[in-house]
């Protein structure tokens, strides 16, 4: 299945493909009174820690700088009493824009350091949205919803680098964004703001 199949079985889900900044901004805009839980990004990262998106121009992209993308997300952020508790930023090269997202009060980040293989970033995504499924309604774990889902979606891409002769690695988890990178070409990183425990969203938070 793919991944808009796997996350259509049990969430709600819009896709904007091919956006240009401004479209990605009005979305933003409306995604509490949408009430917006993760936001999702599948393309490029940018030379300078970015997001590139589609330019005005035909065929061509533009890079957004980290501040600019990160800034658009405070204002929605669970912290500032917005709706959305996770973003995951499913391209190369994210990991400076994902701790600045935190830093903006979003509770979650996943995203990848390094230049991720389109293969593995897609085991992820897909494994990482089953397993948030499968963890809709539990209650009493030990580790959030969103950090289940990591560990278990990093077992598939660990499993894709063994095939292919690379060395695994565990993925990173940083509850305070100040970990070093990892001694890999490419991993996955989860990020998680020191207080995310103390907020409820329903999926299963630590005690």
């Amino acid at each position: 299945k793919t991944v808009h199949e796997t996350v259509g079985m049990a969430y709600e889900f819009s896709s904007f493909p091919l956006s240009t900044f401004d479209d990605f901004h009005e979305q933003m805009i409306h995604a509490s009174s949408r009430r917006t839980e993760i936001v999702h990004f599948s393309g490029h990262g940018g030379d300078k820690g970015g997001l590139r998106f589609v330019s005005d121009a035909a065929d061509t992209s533009k890079e957004e700088s980290v501040h600019t993308i990160a800034d658009v997300f405070q204002f929605e952020s669970k912290r500032e009493g917005g709706s959305v508790e996770c973003v995951v930023l499913n391209a190369c090269d994210t990991e400076q824009l994902g701790r600045a997202i935190v830093e903006r009060g979003v509770p979650y980040v996943l995203c990848w350091h390094g230049k991720v293989p389109d293969p593995a970033a897609t085991k992820f995504a897909t494994w990482f949205y089953k397993t948030l499924m499968s963890q809709a309604g539990k209650e009493g774990s030990k580790m959030n919803a969103y950090e289940v889902a990591y560990k278990q979606a990093l077992i598939q891409v660990d499993r894709w680098r063994s095939e292919m002769g690379m060395s695994t690695s565990r993925g990173r988890t940083a509850v305070e964004p100040n970990s070093k990178p990892a001694h890999l070409d490419w991993d996955l990183v989860f990020i998680q703001a020191s207080d995310a425990e103390s907020r409820d969203t329903g999926r299963g938070l630590e005690s």
